[in-house]
Parts: C-alpha cells; sequence; structure tokens
C-alpha cells in the first residue's frame, strides 16, 4: 500500500535536461552549509554527525536542519531559492539568496536566530570546513541567479527521493531516519544489517538515497550501495529498472536520472523495480538474503 501511494505522489521529473541542474545544485548546496553550521553550533551533537543534517518538508517544501536547543530551525525552500527561519513550528522570517554573499547569509541567521530565541545565541555558527565542490559562492562570490525552472525541477528529485526512502526506512528493519546530509548534498536513508551496537568497519549496511549530482554524475541519480564492498565481480546481478553497477572509486547500484523515462506513473514505476532489485542483490552480496 505505501509503495502504491509513492507512485501515485510521484512528480514527474526530466522535464529539462537532468545535466543542465548543476549551477542550481551548486549554489543551494553552499547553501545549505549555513544549515550546517546552525547544526554543528546550536544543536545537541550526534556521533554520526546527524545535528548538522536536515530533512525535507513537504509541507514547506524545503530542507530542514535540526531543532536549536532553543526550538528554532533553519530551512531551505530550494523552489523560490529562499532562507527561512522557524519558531515553534511557525516560518517567522526569511529572505531571498540571490545577490547575496555566503558570510552575509549567514550573518543575516545569526541574527534571525536571536530574534526568535530573545537573546544572544549560546555560540555563534560558522561555515563548517569540510571540502566542498568548487564554485563561486565558496570564493567569496554573491550566490547567483539560478533559474526557477531548474531549481523547482531540483525540488522534486529531493521530494520524490525522500518519500521513497522513508517508506524503505519506516518498512525495514535497522533503518535510519531520512536525512539530507550536507556534505555531499544526498538524501538517504542507512539500513544497519548487523545487530544494534555493531560499529566495527565491517559491519553491514546498505545506503539507499539519491544524490543530486557530484564528480561521478552531473546529474540526480539514485543510489543502494552494500558495505562493506564486495570483491569485483562478486555476487553481482543484472538490475531491472536501467539500473546499473558503479565501481569507479566506490560501489553501487545506479538509477541516474537520464535512465528514467515516461510519465509520472511509468517514471515511478521504474524507480520502484530498481530499488527491488538493487536492494535484492545487494543482500546477497552481504550474505543476508
Amino acid at each position: 500500500m505505501a509503495f502504491q501511494k509513492f507512485v501515485e505522489k510521484w512528480e514527474t521529473v526530466n522535464r529539462l535536461d537532468p545535466t543542465s541542474l548543476t549551477d542550481a545544485r551548486l549554489n543551494a548546496h553552499w547553501a545549505a552549509q549555513v544549515i550546517a553550521g546552525v547544526g554543528e553550533a546550536l544543536v545537541a551533537p550526534e556521533p554520526d554527525f546527524s545535528h548538522t543534517s536536515m530533512g525535507w518538508s513537504d509541507e514547506f517544501r524545503a530542507l530542514v536542519g535540526r531543532s536549536t536547543a532553543r526550538g528554532s530551525r533553519v530551512a531551505l525552500r530550494l523552489y523560490d531559492f529562499t532562507m527561512h527561519i522557524h519558531a515553534a513550528g511557525v516560518p517567522v522570517a526569511s529572505t531571498e539568496l540571490e545577490g547575496k554573499m555566503l558570510k552575509d547569509v549567514l550573518g543575516w541567521v545569526i541574527a534571525a536566530l536571536e530574534e526568535a530565541e530573545g537573546g544572544r545565541l549560546l555560540k555563534t555558527p560558522e561555515i563548517p570546513s569540510y571540502e566542498m565542490p568548487a564554485h563561486d559562492v565558496g570564493n567569496g562570490k554573491p550566490f547567483g541567479p539560478p533559474a526557477r525552472e531548474r531549481l523547482v525541477e531540483l525540488a522534486r528529485w529531493y521530494r520524490n527521493a525522500a518519500r521513497l526512502a522513508q517508506i524503505v526506512s519506516e518498512n525495514t528493519l535497522g533503518a535510519s531516519p531520512v536525512q539530507c546530509w550536507p556534505h555531499h548534498f544526498d538524501i538517504a536513508t542507512l539500513i544497519s544489517l548487523d545487530p544494534a551496537g555493531s560499529v566495527s568497519k565491517t559491519a553491514r549496511s546498505i545506503g539507499f538515497g539519491l544524490s543530486p549530482g557530484d564528480g561521478s554524475y552531473d546529474q540526480p541519480y539514485f543510489y543502494i550501495n552494500p558495505w562493506p564492498f564486495p570483491l569485483e565481480g562478486q555476487g553481482y546481478r543484472e538490475l531491472d529498472g536501467g539500473g546499473h553497477w558503479h565501481c569507479e572509486g566506490w560501489f553501487g547500484a545506479v538509477l541516474p536520472a537520464s535512465a528514467i523515462h515516461g510519465g509520472a506513473r511509468e517514471q515511478a514505476e521504474q524507480v520502484l523495480s530498481y530499488a527491488r532489485s538493487a536492494m535484492a542483490a545487494d543482500r546477497v552480496i552481504l550474505g543476508t538474503l
């Protein structure tokens, strides 16, 4: 039933060339670092750094950070490229990002949080220091004017992926909550296949999610990755739904946007076909099926 609802609610993608989303994706990825910085400074820390992550909100159609100790959240709405402050679940402030530098957006968020929380913040947020994809914003230039239709298309990918990952999370033993990770900007759930508390480097898991594009694929793509990676050729099965195995640098079952065809129902059913076959193949590789 849950997967049937997923098919019915899928939003048609590939209305635009998926490789045309790069600049919109990079602008949004850099903007999300403000949310990550707020998470680092003002959200209770988690061992896996999930306090810096975001969730997808259908209600606000935005990527939303974790709640601060005082109950505020920062949200990035892709559709109109705006940043929002939520207090008690209600938007209380917003700003357009186009034309602003990253440091100025961070400064606006800090001031808006202080206003929402009624005083000086417990710690001043900063932009995280990990390596990011090269972009003018990272070199101190203002956020560009990503074409609205490309931002809307990017949001459709996140919305569809968040819904599918949520269904997997809710119906799979050992699956984590769905989170968008600011470092790689992917949205995913991690399925732990070994007993709770297994934290060794050989503890088996499957990552199930969507990348909006990166150095491997300059377009959105679904991935379903087993860990540990198998030996070359070990247990590979042919994938359904147009998926293929990615073996350079990392290993996983991949379905790129350019391989997805048809209208809304056809696209959703193709993605489900890929997901089911890849999940089964990963479990065979890891010896759990």
